[in-house]
């Protein structure tokens, strides 16, 4: 994660553009909201909430007017979009890359309206946009360097390690065993242990526990739909071949929320524990933390395509963005 030197102001402070933020009560984690907000801006970025159903781009024809983050964002504040437009004509050579670069980056910034990272479709939570094609550029930069961290919360459903999810299709290996989680998990399965660890602050524990996830990725499946998790050290063929940058989740457990479904067997009284965990990366990749969590054996809570327990929505959100550039530092939570 980037060190911090300084939270984005109150909203309504340093506005860009005279964007006004939407009024919003306090958000809770996984709270049932339908429209995008502004959550918080600074001079030169912008932090906008993506509720969870909306794409973050337009997929073309096929997509609904305003259905997405970049449409909406335009449409509310038509002034923000013109100017984002009108700085894309003069790039700017102070923005710290090569002209070809400065070009592509000016003809994103312009398509986009300065997004620097999507979502999933189902996933919730916070987008960072820039809002001057010198920040995009900064920024950009700051990407290369592994100096932007985005912050996740999630929710997981497991009983045992016994009982765990199916290996991750077209992974190597199958599956992996981080021992931090299995051990926690193995606390769970018996009933003084579900008692050990509720007992502790309400069902948060004590101190968290950390664990790391670390991989090469490669697109799976029909039409590349979901991805595969290839250890770094792994050697071997595969029908497709692996991109080489390798990417790391950092997890970190915060306990248990509550239980859900029935007992796992007649006679018992044990339900399934919802686990609640934290999770960080740099530099992102397409399912990243749901390929990551659904390779351990626990899918997350919703995630159908890596067969997570059934549920109303994906229990995945992003509510923290931290950013640390030359002569700029900022990061904004949610809660």
């Amino acid at each position: 994660a980037c060190k911090t030197a300084a939270s984005f102001p109150e909203m309504g402070e340093s506005f860009d553009s005279s964007l006004a933020p939407a009024a919003h009560s306090s958000i809770q984690p996984f709270s049932p909201v339908t429209e995008p907000f502004i959550a918080a801006s600074t001079s030169g970025f912008l932090v906008v909430f993506k509720p969870a159903g909306m794409n973050s781009v337009s997929l073309g024809k096929s997509n609904a007017p305003d259905k997405d983050l970049v449409s909406w964002l335009g449409s509310k504040f038509p002034d923000h979009a013109e100017s984002i437009r009108l700085q894309g004509q003069t790039p700017l050579r102070e923005s710290g890359l090569d002209r070809n670069r400065e070009a592509l980056s000016a003809s994103r910034f312009v398509r986009e309206l300065g997004m620097l990272s999507r979502l999933d479709r189902e996933t919730s939570g916070l987008v960072l946009f820039a809002t001057s094609l010198e920040s995009f550029g900064r920024a950009l930069e700051a990407q290369k360097a592994g100096r932007i961290g985005k912050l996740y919360r999630l929710r997981v459903g497991q009983l045992e390690t016994e009982r765990r999810g199916d290996p991750l299709p077209g992974s190597l290996p199958p599956r992996i065993e981080p021992q931090a989680l299995l051990d926690f998990v193995s606390a769970l399965s018996t009933a003084n242990g579900a008692m050990s660890v509720a007992g502790r602050a309400n069902g948060r524990v004590g101190t968290f526990i950390n664990f790391d996830i670390t991989s090469r990725f490669r697109s799976f499946g029909a039409r590349g739909a979901r991805v595969a998790c290839i250890q770094p050290e792994v050697s071997g063929k595969t029908h497709k071949k692996p991109i080489t940058a390798i990417h790391t989740t950092h997890f970190s457990i915060r306990g248990i929320s509550g239980s859900f479904g029935k007992a796992p067997s007649e006679g018992s009284s044990l339900k399934p524990a919802i686990i609640e965990l934290d999770a960080s990366i740099v530099s992102g990749f397409r399912h990243q933390i749901r390929a990551h969590m659904a390779w351990a054996g626990f899918p997350i809570i919703g995630d159908a395509v890596y067969g997570g327990y059934p549920a109303s929505r994906l229990f995945l959100e992003s509510y923290g963005v931290e950013l640390e550039s030359e002569g700029l530092s900022y990061y904004y939570n949610l809660y």
